[in-house]
């Protein structure tokens, strides 16, 4: 945190979250925050649904709780922010090092291909791309972690790329009037 860095919730147990009842996304949510609170003596501020896909009930419970992001998936891809400054900023399933090494079984240099196409495809239609690297899936290997240190050097190296934090990213796009015409209903 003393560095910048920004503290997420993703769930109790990895839960299948849009499954979930609302009373249950509610007692999770409040629980998972809470105990986020009790360790590191500040609440998350960003939500990130286990399985991927969040609910309207969990934006307004987040929203509710002083979260300012779900970087869950979304129908559009796209990031948006409400007038009220939540964000949606979802990730993209090709950034997922566990699609490529948990649910198939590809190499380091074609993982490395698809993520090189997904950075082009990233700048040529100005989009945000979220990689998401998970210590038991990318940080099990070395060849896997070599391939991370290059994508990271390479991203460096290119004035079409930035790495900047979701909360960098939110911050953008309320500071240049990208906000979406999300109703608090639908955020």
């Amino acid at each position: 945190l003393s560095h910048g860095n920004d503290l997420g919730m993703h769930g109790w147990t990895h839960e299948r979250w849009a499954e979930l009842p609302p009373d249950e996304i509610t007692e999770l949510t409040l629980r998972a925050t809470e105990a986020i609170r009790t360790v590191a003596g500040t609440a998350p501020r960003i939500f990130r649904a286990p399985g991927g896909a969040s609910t309207t009930h969990t934006r307004k419970l987040l929203r509710e709780l002083g979260y300012q992001i779900d970087a869950s998936l979304t129908e559009t891809g796209a990031p948006s922010v409400a007038p009220d400054g939540f964000a949606c900023l979802p990730y993209q399933w090709v950034g997922v090092d566990a699609t490529h090494w948990l649910w198939n079984s590809r190499g380091p240099t074609e993982v490395e291909q698809i993520w090189e196409a997904a950075l082009l495809n990233a700048a040529h239609n100005d989009q945000h791309i979220v990689f998401i690297w998970h210590p038991h899936v990318m940080g099990i290997d070395p060849d896997r972690l070599a391939l991370g240190e290059r994508l990271i050097r390479h991203v460096q190296s290119d004035a079409r790329y930035r790495v900047v934090t979701l909360r960098e990213l939110r911050e953008h796009l309320l500071n240049n009037d990208c906000l979406d015409t999300l109703t608090p209903e639908d955020a």
